[in-house]
C-alpha cells in the first residue's frame, strides 16, 4: 500500500475501532484500523495539501516520494520533494546512504485542455492567483510540518509492529515485499539449504520410521531507534509442538540473574574489561543425531512460492533449527563442551558461569544467557584469545564497548562506574500510556502510593493488566525502585480491577517524570576486598489475605546495591517478628549461594557479610538466647538456621534505624520525603538527582 496522507471522514456503522480514511491522491475512501491522529485544523491540511498537489508534471506526486523514503526509512518534511520522474523505480537496499536533498523545482503551469483538473466534493476549490497561471500556496506553518512528522512517524511505527508479526501474508503485500523476499532467502537459501546444509532436500522414504512436521516463518524489523532500522529479519522455526515425543534431553539452563548481577558488579568493582558476544544462528550450529528418527519439514507455502521453491519438496533436518524442543540443549551442550576444552572451569553454582584462572591478577570470567555471552577480563589480550577459540567452532558478532545487554542499555561513567537504564522499553511503555501520563500528570511522585482511596472496583481486562506488568517487571533490571510496587500489583493479576490498574499508572507516572535515572554500579579500589553489605526489612499484615511481604539488597561497599528482591510471603507470619525473620532466612540463603560462587571464581568475599535489620527482636534471636525464644517456637528452624550462620562467621545482623534501613522502598508504600533518599541510595546515586523532572 502506499503511505498518503489522509484525511479521516468518520466512522464505518457498527465498527469497533476502525475508520474511514480518504486519500486524496488515489481518489480511494478505506477503512484503516492504525490511524494515526494529526494535532492540525482542517485549514492547515488543507494549505499543505495545496502545496504539495502543485508539485505535478516534472515533479513527483507526494505518494511516490513518501513511497521512497519509507523504504530508506528517512523523510525530511522541512524540505520539499525534489524533481524526478514519476515512473516507480526499484527500492533501494535498506543500508543505502540517503540521497542529499535537491532544489527545489519551479512550479509547473497546467494546461486544463491536457490534463484534466481533480476535484472533491469535500474541499473547497483551490485558491489561485489571476495574476499567474501558476498554482500556488502558502508554505504550511511550522506546527503543520511538526504535526505531519509525528503522523509520519506514527505510520512508520504501526507499519513496523504489523509486519513484525508472523503474518507473512501482510509482509509479501505491503511496499517491503522485494526487502522482505530477500531476507527470505538470505535465512533458507543461503544460510539453511546451501551454506550450513541445515535443510537438505529428500524425499521421505515411507518404509521407515520418520517424523514429518510443518514450519512457520517469523519476520522482525529489528529498531535501532523509534525511527531508524537496523536491519529486517527472517526466521525459520520449526513447529515443535507437532512432535509427539523428544529423543532427547531438552532441558537448558541460563545465568540465575543473582549470579549476573554479582558477576557484572565484581568485574566493574575490579575495573575489569568487559565486552559481550553474540553467536549468530546458535541454534544452527549443531549436528542432528544420525541415530534419532529422521526429521522433515514443510516450508510455509507463502514463503516457497515467493522464493520459487516447490511448496511440496520435503527437507531432511541435518542441524538442529529453532523451534525443536531440544534445540536449545544441544547449543549449550556444544558450547560448554568447548570451553572445557579450551580450559575453562564450569561452577557448581551456576551452570552457565565459567572461569579460567591464568593467574591471581589475570582471571577471565564468561557467563551466558542463551546465544548471548558477557566476558570480563583482567587483561584484554586474554579477550581477544577467547574471540580466536570461539571462531574456531562458532560464527560470533563482537559488542567491545557491552553497551548494551538484554534490553539493558550500558554507559560507562568518567569513574568507571556503569549506568544501566532501558530508554527503549521506557519508550514503548510512555506511548502505551500516554493520555494516562498528560491526564494525571500532577499528582505525587511515588510508584506507590500510601493511603490511596478506593477506587472503582469494576473488572479490568486481565489481558491488558498482564501486559502492562510484564512490560514494567522487566525495568527491574535498572530500576529496582519500583520493585514493591510491582509485587503488590502482581498479587492482583488474577481478576485485576480499574483500581488495580490505575495503581500500574501511577508507576507508569513515576517513572515518567524520573526517566532520566538509572541503576548505578559502583567501582572499587585497586586489590580492595569484597565487603558485602545488605539492608533487610519486612512488613506485617499488609495483604488482604494477612501475609507479609519481604524485602532486601545487596551491595559491595557503602553505596548503591547489584540486587534487590521484593516479594509477598508464601505463609502467614503471627508477628512482626515472625516476619522480620522469615525475610532475613531468605536474605541468608541468597548469601550463602554468593559466598559459595565467589570462592569457585576465586574472588572470596569478605566474612562475615553484613546485615542491616531495623527489627531489635530480630536481631537478638540472631545472636543470643533471647527470652523471646519461647513465643518463637513455631519458626524456631528458621531462627536456628539464621544463628548458625553467625555462629560460623558468615553474616553478622547488626542494628540499623528505620529511617536508615534501605530496604523500606522494597516493603511498603512510602511519602516521598521518606521514598527519595532510600531510593537514592538504592540506585546509588545522589539524592539530588532523584527530583522530578
Amino acid at each position: 500500500m502506499r503511505w498518503d496522507v489522509g484525511v479521516y471522514v468518520g466512522q464505518p456503522e457498527h465498527s469497533v475501532e476502525a475508520a474511514l480514511v480518504y486519500f486524496p491522491y488515489k481518489n480511494q475512501l478505506l477503512v484503516r484500523t492504525d490511524v494515526a491522529k494529526m494535532d492540525m485544523t482542517v485549514e492547515d491540511y488543507r494549505r499543505f495539501y495545496f502545496k504539495r498537489f502543485n508539485m505535478t508534471e516534472n515533479a513527483a506526486s507526494t505518494a511516490t516520494r513518501l513511497t521512497q523514503h519509507i523504504d530508506n526509512w528517512a523523510y525530511d518534511f522541512s524540505q520539499p520533494p525534489a524533481e524526478e520522474d514519476n515512473d516507480e523505480t526499484e527500492h533501494e537496499p535498506l543500508t543505502a546512504p540517503l540521497a542529499e536533498p535537491e532544489e527545489v523545482p519551479e512550479p509547473v503551469q497546467i494546461d486544463p485542455v491536457k490534463k484534466r483538473r481533480r476535484t472533491w466534493d469535500h474541499l473547497p476549490p483551490r485558491r489561485t492567483t489571476r495574476a499567474s497561471s501558476r498554482r500556488e500556496a502558502e508554505d504550511p506553518p511550522i506546527e503543520c510540518r511538526e504535526a505531519i512528522i509525528r503522523a509520519f512517524t506514527a505510520a512508520v511505527k504501526a507499519f513496523a509492529a504489523r509486519a513484525s508479526g508472523p503474518d507473512v501474508r501482510k509482509a509479501l503485500e505491503s511496499i517491503l515485499r522485494d526487502q522482505w523476499i530477500i531476507a527470505m532467502a538470505d535465512e533458507i537459501i543461503d544460510n539453511m539449504i546451501n551454506s550450513t546444509r541445515t535443510l537438505v532436500p529428500e524425499e521421505i522414504d515411507r518404509s521407515k520410521a520418520y517424523k514429518l512436521i510443518h514450519t512457520t516463518m517469523q519476520l522482525k524489523i529489528k529498531m535501532k531507534t523509534d525511527t531508524i532500522v537496523d536491519k529486517l529479519k527472517a526466521r525459520l522455526c520449526a513447529c515443535g509442538n507437532e512432535l509427539e515425543e523428544v529423543d532427547n534431553e531438552t532441558y537448558s539452563p541460563t545465568v540465575s540473574s543473582l549470579t549476573h548481577a554479582f558477576m557484572l558488579q565484581v568485574a566493574v568493582h575490579d575495573r575489569m574489561h568487559i565486552q559481550m558476544i553474540d553467536t549468530k544462528a546458535a541454534y544452527l550450529c549443531q549436528t542432528y543425531p544420525d541415530d534419532a528418527t529422521p526429521l522433515y519439514v514443510l516450508l510455509p507455502r507463502r514463503v516457497a512460492l515467493a522464493l520459487n521453491l516447490d511448496p511440496e519438496q520435503t527437507y531432511r533436518v541435518r542441524r538442529y533449527i529453532y523451534g525443536l524442543p531440544d534445540a536449545g540443549r544441544a547449543y549449550y551442550d556444544a558450547y560448554c563442551a568447548h570451553l572445557l576444552e579450551h580450559g575453562f572451569t564450569r561452577t557448581v553454582s551456576d551452570l552457565c558461569l565459567f572461569t579460567k584462572i591464568i593467574a591471581p591478577r589475570r582471571r577471565v570470567y564468561v557467563w551466558i544467557h542463551v546465544d548471548d555471552t558477557l566476558i570480563a577480563a583482567d587483561r584484554l589480550e586474554d579477550i581477544e584469545d577467547f574471540k580466536t577459540m570461539m571462531q574456531k567452532r562458532f560464527e560470533i558478532t563482537v559488542n567491545a564497548e557491552a553497551d548494551h545487554h538484554l534490553g539493558v542499555n550500558i554507559k560507562r561513567l568518567p569513574d568507571g562506574s556503569l549506568q544501566l537504564t532501558q530508554s527503549k522499553l521506557l519508550t514503548a511503555i510512555f506511548d502505551e500510556c500516554k493520555d494516562a501520563i498528560e491526564q494525571k500528570s500532577s499528582r505525587s511522585c511515588v510508584p506507590l502510593k500510601p493511603n490511596k482511596p478506593e477506587g472503582d472496583d469494576t473488572p479490568y481486562d486481565r489481558r491488558d493488566y498482564l501486559h502492562l506488568l510484564g512490560m514494567l517487571n522487566y525495568l527491574l533490571r535498572s530500576r529496582p525502585d519500583i520493585a514493591t510496587a510491582l509485587s503488590y500489583a502482581a498479587t492482583k493479576s488474577t481478576s485485576p480491577t480499574y483500581q488495580d490498574y490505575d495503581n500500574l499508572l501511577d508507576v507508569v507516572r513515576y517513572l515518567w517524570k524520573t526517566k532520566h535515572l538509572g541503576l548505578t554500579i559502583r567501582p572499587g579500589q585497586e586489590d580492595e576486598p569484597l565487603h558485602l553489605k545488605c539492608y533487610v526489612d519486612a512488613s506485617f499484615l499488609s495483604h488482604g489475605d494477612s501475609r507479609g511481604h519481604s524485602g532486601y539488597c545487596l551491595a559491595i561497599g557503602d553505596v548503591g546495591s547489584f540486587y534487590s528482591k521484593s516479594t509477598k510471603q508464601q505463609l502467614v507470619a503471627t508477628s512482626s517478628t515472625h516476619a522480620e525473620v522469615k525475610a532475613l532466612y531468605q536474605l541468608s540463603v541468597d548469601i550463602l549461594y554468593l559466598i559459595n560462587l565467589s570462592d569457585e571464581i576465586q574472588r572470596p568475599i569478605s566474612l562475615p557479610a553484613v546485615v542491616m535489620e531495623d527489627n531489635n527482636p530480630t536481631v537478638q534471636l540472631s545472636s543470643s538466647l533471647s527470652s523471646r525464644i519461647k513465643r518463637s517456637k513455631h519458626f524456631l528452624m528458621l531462627i536456628n538456621f539464621i544463628r548458625q550462620q553467625v555462629t560460623l562467621g558468615l553474616i553478622e545482623v547488626s542494628k540499623v534505624a528505620s529511617a536508615d534501613n534501605i530496604a523500606d522502598v522494597l516493603t511498603k508504600a512510602l511519602p516521598w520525603s521518606e521514598f527519595a533518599p532510600k531510593a537514592a541510595r538504592l540506585l546509588g546515586i545522589d539524592a539530588e538527582d532523584m527530583e522530578p523532572q
